[in-house]
């Protein structure tokens, strides 16, 4: 099983250096040695999930002003949407259409 992840993470470090021109293990910051660096990352790594949680929630908020959005977010009684960490933790993506032209504008699907 370890072997299989070390070759899946071989491939996508190599896709990366192809297609983007930068490996990503030489890019990130070196693993913490000293129990008071495990701990400064710790800290680091709550408080980026702590502003990933409310820039999300915020964002979930302004996608509820559609009312189609409310088929695919899930609310409380009151109406605000729910936090699952399961569904909602580190790993999201939220998918955008853009317009061709320039690229930065999303298009106006709702």
């Amino acid at each position: 099983m370890e072997r299989v992840r070390a070759i899946y993470i071989y491939i996508l470090t190599h896709r990366l250096a192809i297609r983007f021109g930068c490996d990503p293990f030489l890019a990130a910051p070196p693993t913490p040695r000293t129990s008071a660096e495990v701990a400064l990352a710790a800290r680091k790594e709550e408080m980026a999930r702590q502003q990933f949680k409310a820039k999300s929630m915020a964002l979930k908020c302004a996608m509820l002003q559609h009312p189609e959005a409310r088929n695919y977010i899930p609310v409380d009684s009151k109406g605000e949407p729910v936090w699952d960490e399961s569904i909602n933790g580190r790993y999201v993506v939220i998918v955008a259409k853009l317009k061709k032209g320039s690229g930065l504008e999303e298009l106006e699907t709702w």
